[in-house]
Order: C-alpha cells, then structure tokens, then sequence
C-alpha cells in the first residue's frame, strides 16, 4: 500500500475503486497471490448496492495497472490477480511474468536488444525468464517478519470493520505520510479523529435547519401560553394569560383589547410556528364584519 500511495496512484482513484481494492487485499497474503472471491461476496464486503458498481471499480482498476482478470468458467469464479504495472512502481508480485526488470526496460527503451541465452536473439526463453523473476524477488521474509505482517494486515482488517475502508484507508495514509503506519494504536486513534470530523460536520448541518423550524407547534392558545413562557418576558405573559379568546372552527378569536406589539407576536405565532397556519381575529370594532365574511 505504501508504494501505491507514494507514486501518486491512489490519489487518482475514485471511491468505489478505493473501496473495492482493500477488500481484495483481504483474500490475498503477503505474495499478492490471486483470488477468487464471488460477486455477491464483493457486494456484501464493500456495501455497493449493484453489480454495475464491482464492475467499474474493476475495470478501473484494471486500467490504474492494479489489477487483471482472468474470466472464470460456467462453474469457477474469476481470478484477480494484483498488478504492481504503474508509472513509480518498486512491486513484481511472486509469479508475475508481464513486467520486465527496470535494466532491460531502459535497455529496450535505447534501442539495444537483448541476448537471450539457449534461444533465439531477442526471445527469452524458460530459464531467461526465471533469472528476471528472482532478480526482483526479495529474500524470504523470516518467521518474525511473516509473524509481523500477518499481526498488521489482521490489525487493519479490524480498522476496516470498525470504521468502514474508507476511513480506515485515509488514517493509514496519513500515518504512512508520517511513517507511523506500524503503530496500530496511533492509527485507530486518527479513526476516531476522522469520524469526531464527519460527526461534527453533521451538526453544523443541523445547526443549519433547526428543529424547531421542522417541529410543528400546538394550534391552540394554550399552546401559544406555553411557548410564550418561554420565548416573552414575564410581563407580556401575564397579559396575553389575563386575555380572553374563542374558539370558532379553525379560527381564534381575541375578545379582550391587545397591545400592538403583542398582536403581532400573536399573529407570528399561529401564521408561522403552527402548521398548516390559524386564522386569528381581534374582536374590536374595525373587524367586526371580517369576523362575519368569515362565517
């Protein structure tokens, strides 16, 4: 993953390739040896909802040099193999054939051939290819080291399953950036910073449409008493406590004289706090016939 992440591979990516590309890590060991796994089991694994999905991450995968495919039969599933074949590469996979060495890539690239040895000039032949491979095949890692790396790869296996991979993926780059990718506690401690962020972007949306915007209030006075003890001053309550109202149908009626101010908090409320809006009528002299049009 480190050498993916520093050629600048990675970056390029879209969500649903970097989903997908740890998923069939997870099946694999430490010689990026094929697998196999279902679809249905990448659709489970990965949370996409259609095969659509699966299939353009592969591809695009495919074309980023991670990976190939070879297509299964009526009963067998298909291979994936990983692929190290991008631009910055330091990765050839135990058995991958398709990637010449760095030294015949610039000697080809300068016009020289190279000498096979017991074939023809130009074709390399079985044991030709053979020295290649174990040219760029590393010594055997020891029983601590295997020990090691299977303690990590099981370690971010549990990160992906507590946080999701995508999290899980950008704490473990971060912690790459700072070469700290071995210490697993400090990689799950940069989790948890990265969901605190997203939990706390999620407020500032709310914050945004309060609930009391989306709540509707009671449609009634006494409703109205209750929320103007908590929003008015004392005095204005105990005025708007002291009036007297009725009810008709859908609409109150104020019979008690009201100050102006308070008749437009009045208003407000029953126009904008209550859904759908009530009607309310002051019972003075200039609405006495509004009162009577109504019914």
């Amino acid at each position: 993953m480190t050498d993916i992440i520093d050629s600048g591979v990675w970056a390029e990516l879209s969500h649903a390739a970097k989903t997908l590309y740890p998923v069939l890590l997870k099946f694999s060991d430490y010689n990026f040896k094929p697998v196999w796994p279902n679809t249905e089991t990448l659709m489970r694994l990965t949370g996409f909802k259609t095969k659509k999905s699966i299939v353009s991450a592969k591809k695009e995968l495919t074309h980023a040099g991670l990976l190939y495919q070879v297509p299964g039969s009526g009963r067998t599933s298909t291979r994936y193999h990983f692929s190290f074949h991008y631009e910055g590469s330091r990765i050839t996979p135990l058995g991958d054939t398709n990637r010449l060495p760095r030294d015949s890539e610039m000697g080809s690239s300068e016009g020289s051939k190279p000498v096979g040895k017991g074939g023809a000039d130009g074709t390399p032949n079985h044991i030709n290819i053979t020295i290649s491979n174990t040219n760029n095949v590393p010594a055997p890692p020891s029983a601590s080291e295997m020990g090691k790396e299977k303690e990590e790869k099981k370690a971010f296996e549990t990160l992906v399953e507590l946080f999701g991979p995508e999290i899980a993926l950008e704490a473990y780059k971060k912690a790459v950036s700072l070469h700290m990718e071995s210490n697993t506690n400090y990689i799950q401690s940069l989790c948890r910073e990265l969901v605190s962020s997203q939990r706390q972007e999620v407020l500032k949306t709310e914050q945004k449409y309060p609930m009391e915007e989306l709540v509707s209030h009671p449609a009634s006075w006494a409703g109205f008493l209750s929320w103007a003890s908590k929003e008015l001053t004392q005095s204005s309550w105990n005025q708007l406590d002291r009036i007297q109202v009725q009810t008709d149908g859908n609409v109150i009626i104020v019979t008690s004289p009201l100050q102006g101010h308070l008749r437009q908090i009045v208003q407000m409320y029953f126009t904008e706090k209550v859904k759908p809006a009530v009607l309310v009528v002051f019972s003075e002299k200039e609405e006495g016939s509004r009162l009577s049009e109504i019914r």
